[in-house]
């Protein structure tokens, strides 16, 4: 009799446990199922205006019953409660204002010059190219180009005498 109701209650507890994986296994395809969905709306609905050359994506928010869509511009920074967007020129007077609020501030530390110096330092870091030639372009330097092949613009020893022997 014991052995009877500790069968039936393995049976139960197997048949709970296979239900609940069967639940966890439709989950997973229906957040599969979502993902795709979503990947290809948001690849339909990334379009580039005609007024510019922002990308823009279509944004679909439910509430309740309702759907709203919003077009908003790629490059906006999303906060817990908003969307706040800014252009480039808005980005570019707010790094220099925040530059020249600090420079204010050491010239009155009486490290002005250092911080001046560290900047300029800095912006050079930022100018120098940081990722690898793409295949097939051309290196400023002839010696890494295939058959030392100089690119347009540059001056080649030859050149030089060339215009030197040949005084107008």
């Amino acid at each position: 009799m014991q052995r009877n109701n500790n069968e039936e209650n393995n049976a139960g507890n197997m048949r709970l446990v296979q239900a609940q994986l069967a639940a966890y296994r439709l989950g997973i395809q229906r957040r599969m199922m979502k993902k795709k969905a979503s990947e290809s709306e948001e690849d339909r609905s990334t379009t580039s205006r005609p007024g510019g050359n922002l990308s823009y994506k279509r944004n679909t928010e439910r509430s309740g019953s309702f759907s709203t869509r919003t077009s908003i511009p790629a490059k906006c920074i999303a906060s817990k409660n908003e969307m706040q967007c800014f252009s480039d020129w808005q980005l570019t007077v707010l790094k220099w204002a925040i530059w020249g609020v600090l420079f204010a501030l050491f010239i009155e530390l009486k490290f002005g010059a250092v911080y001046f110096v560290l900047s300029l330092f800095y912006f050079i870091y930022l100018s120098l190219r940081y990722s690898r030639r793409k295949p097939g372009e051309a290196s400023a330097y002839s010696v890494y180009n295939k058959n030392c092949e100089a690119i347009d613009g540059s001056l080649t020893a030859d050149q030089f005498e060339r215009e030197l022997r040949y005084k107008p």
